[in-house]
């Protein structure tokens, strides 16, 4: 037998090498309700496999969708629940795997939330940038405000019709802000125009 509970120990199939439960992945199917394998020599067979696993990922697609989709929906409700006690015990290193992420992916991030939000891709955002000679469409200037973050100028804003959603065009910080506090109200930016003239 190659777990002892008494130890709180497994002994992998593949290295040998006698470990903690917790460095064994689940596995229902297996007697001890653990994978044989530990999670290194997992990771260390996934590393070696990758293009297999990738090229039996792309044969049986479908099928692999479709367990997974009735697998999550059988266990909807201790799923839920297994996620949220991980998400509390691991905040911090959730955030930090997100930060990284963040910072390794900027090009994948950014087309993710273009496409998400306006419905436009990186090249869309480009060309609109192209036209307008890389400053903002009201007031004619580059962005000034820093993103301490990404430690870089900030992207210029995509402004968009609410009502539409149609993107109008790109706006620096200060200009977005304008077209918000007013609410894209343009009675409200015509009164502001008239008071500015009359105080000249």
């Amino acid at each position: 037998m190659c777990y002892n509970y008494s130890m709180k120990t497994k002994t992998c199939t593949k290295c040998g090498c006698e470990q903690a439960l917790s460095e064994f992945n689940v596995k229902k199917r297996q007697k001890d309700g653990l994978n044989s394998s530990c999670k290194e020599c997992n990771k260390k067979y996934k590393r070696e496999h990758k293009e297999q696993i990738k090229n039996y990922t792309l044969l049986h697609d479908k099928e692999i969708k479709a367990y997974k989709r009735e697998y999550y929906l059988k266990n909807k409700k201790i799923i839920s629940i297994k996620t949220k006690i991980y998400q509390e015990k691991n905040k911090d290193k959730i955030q930090q795997r997100s930060k990284n992420y963040q910072t390794n992916n900027v090009d994948k991030v950014r087309s993710y939330k273009l496409q998400k939000s306006f419905g436009i891709t990186v090249e869309n955002y480009n060309n609109l940038l192209k036209e307008q000679s890389g400053v903002c469409a009201i007031c004619c200037n580059p962005e000034t405000l820093f993103d301490n973050r990404a430690n870089r100028l900030r992207f210029l804003a995509v402004d968009h019709d609410h009502k539409t959603g149609k993107v109008r065009g790109l706006l620096c910080s200060n200009c977005n802000k304008m077209l918000g506090f007013s609410n894209d109200n343009s009675v409200i930016l015509n009164k502001a125009i008239k008071y500015l003239t009359q105080g000249a």
